[in-house]
């Protein structure tokens, strides 16, 4: 999917635990409203503790990464591969 620009359905997505749920689109007001009122009434310290928690395991690979990402995003803006698929696009807009 990263590598090849590949969309996926929101099943497909689910499958892949890219998402926890899906609902219908007929359903997913009223769904949403519910967990809203839910969540509003959980205990607003501990979730933010939570939190903390489950997102400070990784904090410094996920840093460490992103860091590496916007290198290399900076190498591949300016290299001619980038300029001319740039370049390629806009031309085949134009005929449009």
């Amino acid at each position: 999917m990263l590598l090849f620009g590949r969309k996926l359905t929101a099943a497909e997505a689910c499958e892949r635990g890219l998402v926890a749920e899906v609902f219908p689109d007929s359903e997913f007001q009223t769904e949403i409203q519910k967990r809203i009122k839910l969540y509003a009434g959980l205990p607003k310290n501990s979730l933010s503790l939570s939190k903390q928690l489950i997102r400070g395991v990784d904090k410094d690979t996920l840093l460490k990464v992103n860091d590496q990402e916007c290198e290399l995003l900076i190498e591949r803006w300016t290299s001619d591969e980038c300029a001319q698929a740039v370049m390629n696009f806009f031309t085949k807009k134009s005929k449009l």
